[in-house]
C-alpha cells in the first residue's frame, strides 16, 4: 500500500479506530493532521509514536494552517527515511482556500512523492462537499479504502496491503440505521457557503431528519447570518443523534410505540426538551 488513497467519513471513533489497528503492528512513523484539537484528538489516538497536528486558522507550536503551501511543507519535514503512514483531514478545507485545480496539482505531487519513498497518506473525506468533477479526478489519483473486517484487518497489518473499492461501504439493512445516525463534522465559517450548505442539508435528509430550519440558510445572501442559522441547526442535530442512541441502547426498557413517537418527534427536530424528560422518567422507574 503506496501512495495517496480516501476513506470516507464515518466518524471519528470508527477513522481513528481503523487507523490505530492498521499501524498497530507495523514500522511505520505514524501522522494525524486532524480538524480536531489536539487535546480531542488524543481521546482517539495514541501519543505513543504517532506526530499530531491540527489543521487550524489559529497559530500553535502543532497547528497547520489549511492551505496547500503549509501542509505540504509540513509533510516535507515530516517524510524521512523510514516509511510514513499520514491520515489527514481537511481536505474540503484545502481545496476552498486554494482551488481545485491547484488542489489536484498538489495531490499528483504528493503521488509521486509517496510512491518514490514508501509513504502512505489517506485522506478522511465526505464525497458530498466536493463538486462531481473534483471528486471524480480524486478518485482516480486517491482511490477509496474500505474499511475492513475483523479478520481483514490482521492481513492488513501483516502485508501493508488494503482492499481497494470504487464504491462507499454496502450496508446491510441490519445495521443501517446505525450507521445512517452518525455526528458529522461541524461545518467551519471559512469557506462555507450555500453550495456545501445544501450538502450538508442532503446528508442530514438521508438521516432521516427534517432540515426546514435550514431554508432562512438558504434565503439570505447573508453568509455570516446563514452559517449561524447552519450553527444553531447543527447543535440540536448532534442532541437528536445522541438521543436517537440512547433511545436504541435502552430499547429493552422501552415499548416500541414509545420508541417509535420519540423518534419521530425529535426526528422533527420538534419536542427534543419533552423527549429528554419522558426519556429520563423511563430510565428512572423500569
Amino acid at each position: 500500500m503506496l501512495g495517496l488513497y480516501t476513506l470516507e467519513q464515518v466518524s471519528h471513533d470508527v477513522t481513528y479506530s481503523w487507523f490505530e489497528s492498521t499501524t498497530e503492528t507495523v514500522d511505520v512513523k505514524r501522522i494525524c493532521i486532524s480538524r480536531l484539537p489536539l487535546r480531542a484528538l488524543l481521546r482517539h489516538v495514541s501519543p505513543t509514536g504517532t506526530r499530531c497536528f491540527w489543521m487550524s486558522d489559529q497559530h500553535g507550536p502543532s497547528s497547520i494552517s489549511p492551505t496547500i503551501e503549509d501542509v505540504e511543507a509540513q509533510l516535507n519535514k515530516e517524510f524521512d527515511a523510514i516509511p510514513c503512514f499520514v491520515l489527514l483531514e481537511g481536505l474540503d478545507w484545502i481545496v476552498n482556500n486554494d482551488g481545485e485545480e491547484t488542489a489536484l496539482q498538489f495531490l499528483q505531487r504528493l503521488d509521486k512523492r509517496c510512491r518514490s519513498d514508501n509513504h502512505v497518506i489517506v485522506f478522511v473525506v465526505d464525497p458530498l462537499v466536493f463538486s462531481a468533477h473534483f471528486w471524480s479526478r480524486l478518485h482516480s489519483i486517491a482511490p477509496l479504502v474500505q474499511l475492513p473486517s475483523p479478520a481483514a484487518k490482521e492481513n492488513i497489518a501483516e502485508s501493508m496491503t488494503l482492499a481497494v473499492e470504487s464504491e462507499p461501504l454496502v450496508r446491510t439493512p441490519a445495521v443501517e440505521h446505525e450507521r445512517k445516525l452518525v455526528q458529522l463534522v461541524a461545518l467551519p465559517r471559512r469557506g462555507f457557503n450555500k453550495t456545501i450548505l445544501s450538502k450538508r442539508m442532503l446528508q442530514w435528509k438521508r438521516m432521516g431528519i427534517d432540515v426546514s430550519d435550514l431554508e432562512p440558510a438558504m434565503a439570505t445572501l447573508d453568509m455570516d447570518r446563514a452559517h449561524g442559522i447552519y450553527s444553531e441547526v447543527e447543535s440540536t442535530v448532534r442532541n437528536v443523534v445522541d438521543l436517537c442512541r440512547l433511545i436504541d441502547a435502552n430499547s429493552e426498557k422501552i415499548s416500541v410505540t414509545e420508541r417509535e413517537i420519540m423518534t419521530f418527534k425529535i426526528m422533527q427536530l420538534s419536542s427534543i426538551r419533552e423527549v429528554e424528560h419522558r426519556l429520563e422518567e423511563i430510565l428512572a422507574t423500569r
